[in-house]
Order: structure tokens, then sequence, then C-alpha cells
């Protein structure tokens, strides 16, 4: 019953209007998916043909630091909210040079936040997310290295033709 399609993939002008040339007559069904970074992702049904207007959720901010066991901010390191470590997020929430980072744009609920980068072992947080949230921080301890080898029944090397993932 329900076709997703794109008619239009466009930006908002600076006063926060934009124009669809080539509409369906029919708007009844036509509904419009928002994206932004800082605010919630929805989907409204299309109001109205010539002035319709849209108001976006904010929601909830999730805001805290990266370190290392010294202290200081990890470069690379990044952020993802989630059901588990790979997050629910299009995609991780990179921190800043200081070692802070703000993830914009979160409902209400229970979760997982975890910190990552290059070098160090990843740590997952659970996660209580409601306005009253404080900052959630993180000191990733250095990574190990593990290795992997992966043979045929005859004990020969092979490879994969899939992603491995360890859980």
């Amino acid at each position: 019953r329900e076709i997703y399609y794109d008619l239009v993939d466009e930006k908002t002008k600076e006063d926060g209007r934009w124009v669809l040339d080539g509409a369906p007559l029919a708007v009844s069904d036509l509904r419009i998916s928002l994206e932004h970074d800082h605010f919630i992702r929805t989907r409204f049904p299309v109001q109205d043909r010539l002035d319709g207007r849209y108001v976006l959720d904010p929601g909830l901010k999730l805001s805290g630091r990266v370190t290392d066991q010294n202290g200081k901010p990890i470069p690379g390191s990044h952020i993802t909210v989630g059901r588990d470590r790979w997050g629910s997020l299009d995609h991780p929430i990179l921190v800043e040079k200081d070692g802070t980072y703000v993830v914009h744009a979160l409902k209400p609920q229970s979760s997982w936040v975890t910190a990552e980068a290059p070098g160090f072992a990843p740590q997952v947080q659970p996660l209580e997310l409601h306005a009253a949230t404080k900052s959630v921080d993180f000191e990733l301890k250095p990574g190990h290295i593990t290795r992997f080898k992966f043979v045929n029944d005859k004990g020969e090397p092979t490879t994969l033709g899939r992603r491995l993932y360890c859980q």
C-alpha cells in the first residue's frame, strides 16, 4: 500500500522555504520526510499546496568528553548512540579536538552510547536518556590486537566472502 520514492531531495533556502515543482495534483496521501542533524527525523502529511508549515522537534542533546587514561583528548574518536556499538545514527558523531561531543536530535529512550577511536578499546555505556540526563564521559584504554586465521576443512587458509563480526 505504501510506496516510497523521492520526488525531491533538496535543502531549504536561508528562510527555511523550498518549492516542489511537479508535485502530484492529489496531495492527500503525499508525505514529506524531513531530516536535519539538529532535529528529530520525521514525516508529515503534506498540509497545504501553497504554504505548508512544519515545526521540527529539536529533541534531546547528549554531551560529554572522550579522553585517554591521562585525560588527554583522543584525535579521531567518535560517538554512536543506539542498540549496540554500531548505533542507530546514520553516521557516527566526531569528537571535537578538545575531546567534547554533542549528539543532537535524540528521543527520550533507554539506549547505549559508544565511544571508539583507532588504537583504543571501544567503551559502551547504558543510557537512560531524558531531559535531566547529565553528560556521559569516556576514558578509553589502549586496545589489544586479536588475530584470526580462517581455514577450510583441510586446514588450508581461506578468505571470507563476507564481513567478520565479533560480538
